[in-house]
This record gives structure tokens, sequence and C-alpha cells, in this order.
């Protein structure tokens, strides 16, 4: 959702990729280190849109009639 509101920010994200990582290799993990743009990119989404962690509970017993 961020990329497709800040085109801007998609463009310097491939730009970063590309140029340390390269159009056809898989990142590895002392090329993603070099990757500061796209790990500040990435820290500010979670911080604006927090993964949100659902918590399941089922009833043991049923309600009481009101």
């Amino acid at each position: 959702m961020m990329l497709a509101e800040h085109p801007d920010a998609a463009q310097k994200l491939r730009e970063e990729i590309f140029d340390k990582v390269g159009p056809f290799q898989a990142p590895t993990l002392e090329k993603m280190r070099d990757l500061t743009y796209t790990r500040a990119f990435i820290n500010e989404a979670l911080r604006m849109y927090p993964p949100v962690y659902v918590i399941f509970s089922t009833c043991r017993a049923p309600l009481p009639n009101r």
C-alpha cells in the first residue's frame, strides 16, 4: 500500500536494490545489510501500520440467558 501511495519511494527502492543486489541475483545477507533505504522504508511502514495480532478464544460454557 505504501509503495502505491509513494511511487517516488518505490522507484528509489528499486534503484537501490538493482544497484546493491543486481537485477537477476538473489539477495545475500551481506548485500541485504547494504540496503539502508530499504530497511528504513520497511521500518517506517511497520511503525505506521504495525501487525495486528489476533487472539482467538472459544466459549467453554453457554452464555446465560438475559
